[in-house]
């Protein structure tokens, strides 16, 4: 956390020291940059806020029966804007999956997961979503056409705060992935991860399974 924490502060406390010793001149581009950093620190935040509540959420899970489709729906519509800002196509295959599960941390690791598709998919790419009925499970995919994930990275996507080669340009804290698989763990599921980096089939694609309620 501290290592993620410092670039962004040495950032600003640099932007700031030249503002006031007068070497920078306190432009739109200068003071926007300044901005964006703010707003990267801000996300961490939320991002540690968001992992404290899914710690204390594992041991007091509020189980209710819900249907993996209907939450897969209501996630992808609250992120239809910024995929559609982004370029980026969402096709839905979701067929009814009645799980027993925490609609609301349920309703977290899609998003999650689809939000993760999003950083990762160029414009004009395509994410799709889908659910099924899988004999005594509910599975749940999310499939980008992104550009994929390195083999060495693979194994280690699902630990906290860990940033892959492709993650390098991109912002992040490293803990949306960590998350949803804690939760999916705590709900007695499992998330796994394939992906091809070259070649026609190229992109990641995320897999959550539950037991069937």
């Amino acid at each position: 956390v501290a290592h993620e924490l410092r670039t962004p502060i040495a950032i600003l406390q640099a932007g700031h020291e030249a503002l006031l010793d007068g070497v920078a001149e306190p432009t739109p581009a200068e003071l926007g940059s300044l901005r964006d950093e703010v707003l990267r620190l801000a996300r961490m935040v939320d991002d540690l806020q968001t992992l404290a509540a899914a710690d204390a959420a594992v041991l007091n899970l509020a189980r209710s029966r819900a249907d993996l489709a209907e939450l897969a729906a209501t996630a992808a519509d609250s992120l239809a804007r910024r995929f559609e800002a982004a370029g980026i196509t969402v096709d839905r295959d979701l067929a009814a999956s009645p799980v027993l599960a925490d609609p609301h941390w349920l309703h977290q690791v899609i998003t999650n997961l689809l939000t993760n598709a999003l950083k990762f998919t160029p414009s004009g790419g395509r994410v799709t979503i889908s659910t099924e009925r899988v004999g005594s499970h509910a599975v749940l995919r999310v499939t980008d056409t992104g550009a994929g994930i390195a083999a060495d990275d693979l194994p280690r996507i699902f630990d906290r705060f860990f940033r892959g080669q492709q993650a390098a340009q991109i912002s992040g804290s490293g803990i949306g992935l960590a998350v949803a698989a804690e939760l999916v763990q705590a709900h007695g599921g499992r998330l796994t991860a394939a992906s091809q980096t070259q070649g026609p089939g190229r992109g990641t694609q995320m897999t959550l399974s539950l037991p069937s309620a």
